[in-house]
């Protein structure tokens, strides 16, 4: 993104957004989202890679803590160094005590360097996007009083070169200096100038015949762009929401497909355990038998042997294989009788997780299924994260419905559902999720000491119209608190296990009825 282009952008958002409540600040990779509402809801769109500011229809990515205390903060200026890539949004938010906080957000998009910031009110850096740093001579780290970086140019729009060659002047590339060049031969320098002003205070933009955006007219062959309409980042815009990006989609699918082949080898392996474990009262039984006939067996061969259970006594042929002696066997019976006791509840315990993880591979290729190309970016970006242990906390979006007091948390995909779970709840939340099948998750966060069954009742419906089985009559719903809702290790995201639970069986609520109840974004 060139600096004049970038001013002009800053001129908009100073011209048609002032006032605007920030609803949150969320940063996906080297992508900053700055969801406002001004009439409607919208999203400006800073990213790094491409550098550039736009406009875009959806919002991802996380809050980390101090973003997310811009959440309804206001928009009371954006402003920039004059025709350079450098900008800012000045904010402010009334805390709780009615104290006024003003946070400045400073956007320098400059190439292979570009990086964000978010400043508290004395400058000191709170927040920044990476350590890339376009001056070598200033300090970026956080907690350091913020300096721009300086400027590569003498000269401006305001302040010309006596040269008369545009490129020359801040914020001008080879191509809009080409153009400018161009007017200069035709109209003059000084009346070049002057128009160029006066476009870049107007809200279009162009595109050339090579598909270059330039900020004011080019000659012959450019058609006209308006801000809603330009689109700086290949990937944010190139897509509509609903189009799925088949590689990634196909990606992803292999992935958990993957996963879920590993758990169904896994949990067959523990079925064939569990069904020799079980077998160990035949063992005792067998030791038992050997015990009380000691003075009988005296090696290999077959014995006719009285056995003594709790329907008496009876005779029964045994034959006795073992190469050692009697009591030495049913010795080793009965250790390996005990081991495989305790061993039962574990197997189950484990075969238990083990199907569950089955369950939630199906749910991830279930949404990778049905999710549009942000979702699927998201995911991307979460599992790529989650490999590297760099995952950020913070609130992120939801849906919410509200009973009494309490609020209820929908998750609207994978990734959302991954950090309303591990991100978001709290130990002493109530968790819920469809039993066996693909659903949303659920958190119910309130401050009663109880929650009703009316309540839950409400919630449970509300995961059921979430699931895959949202058309059916009845749904089973399972409900516990998030302490005891897991992500084993060397799992990727989206994967859970839980215990203690209870279930629900339900209704699912409708769409219409669900169009009906207060739900908030």
């Amino acid at each position: 993104m060139d600096g004049l282009s970038f001013h002009k952008t800053i001129n908009i958002i100073n011209k048609r957004y002032l006032g605007s409540s920030i609803n949150r600040v969320s940063l996906l990779g080297g992508q900053l989202y700055i969801s406002i509402f001004a009439k409607s809801q919208l999203t400006l769109l800073f990213n790094t890679n491409p550098p550039a500011l736009e406009l875009v229809e959806t919002a991802l990515g996380e809050s980390a803590a101090v973003l997310a205390n811009l959440s309804g903060a206001r928009l009371v200026t954006a402003g920039d160094r004059p025709y350079d890539r450098l900008g800012w949004l000045m904010l402010e938010k009334r805390r709780p005590s009615g104290k006024l906080m003003t946070y400045k957000l400073v956007l320098e998009p400059m190439g292979n360097y570009s990086n964000a910031f978010l400043l508290g009110e004395d400058g000191t850096i709170l927040f920044r996007i990476s350590g890339k740093n376009i001056d070598a001579d200033r300090d970026i780290g956080v907690g350091k009083v913020y300096t721009e970086p300086r400027a590569n140019k003498r000269y401006s729009l305001d302040k010309p070169a006596d040269t008369s060659d545009f490129n020359d002047l801040v914020g001008f590339y080879p191509l809009t200096a080409a153009i400018a060049n161009r007017y200069r031969d035709e109209i003059g320098y000084t009346q070049a100038i002057e128009l160029i002003k006066q476009e870049l205070i107007s809200d279009s933009f162009y595109l050339t015949e090579k598909g270059k955006i330039v900020p004011f007219t080019p000659f012959e062959g450019a058609s006209r762009l308006s801000f809603e309409d330009i689109s700086w980042s290949k990937s944010a815009t190139s897509k509509t929401p609903t189009e799925p990006d088949a590689k990634l989609s196909e990606s992803l699918r292999k992935f958990y497909t993957k996963q879920l082949e590993h758990y169904q080898k896994l949990a067959t392996k523990l079925e064939c355990e569990l069904v020799d474990a079980i077998k160990y009262p035949e063992m005792n039984a067998e030791a038992d038998l050997i015990k009380s006939n000691l003075h009988i067996i005296k090696g290999v061969g077959e014995y006719n042997l009285t056995q003594y259970d709790d329907t008496g006594m009876q005779e029964r042929i045994y034959t006795y294989n073992a190469d050692i002696a009697p009591a030495a066997y049913a010795d080793k019976l009965y250790k390996r009788a005990a081991k495989l006791k305790r061993a039962v509840p574990l197997l189950q315990e484990r075969l238990e997780q083990t199907r569950q993880l089955i369950e939630s591979a199906e749910e991830q290729l279930y949404y990778v299924a049905n999710a549009d190309i942000y979702a699927l970016k998201e995911l991307a970006e979460l599992l790529k994260r989650d490999k590297a242990s760099k995952q950020a906390k913070g609130e992120a979006s939801f849906w919410e419905y509200h009973w009494g007091d309490a609020t209820i948390y929908i998750g609207r995909n994978s990734a959302s559902n991954h950090r309303l779970v591990f991100q978001f709840a709290q130990a002493g939340d109530m968790w819920l999720h469809a039993q066996k099948i693909p659903s949303a998750h659920c958190i119910i966060r309130s401050t009663a000491p109880h929650l009703s069954d009316e309540l839950l009742t409400f919630a449970a419906r509300l995961t059921a119209a979430h699931s895959k089985n949202k058309h059916e009559q009845k749904v089973p719903v399972d409900y516990t608190l998030k302490k005891h809702v897991r992500k084993p290790r060397n799992t990727p995201t989206g994967f859970v296990i839980y215990d203690h639970f209870k279930t629900l069986l339900v209704q699912p609520f409708t769409e219409a009825e669900l169009s009906q109840d207060e739900r908030s974004d």
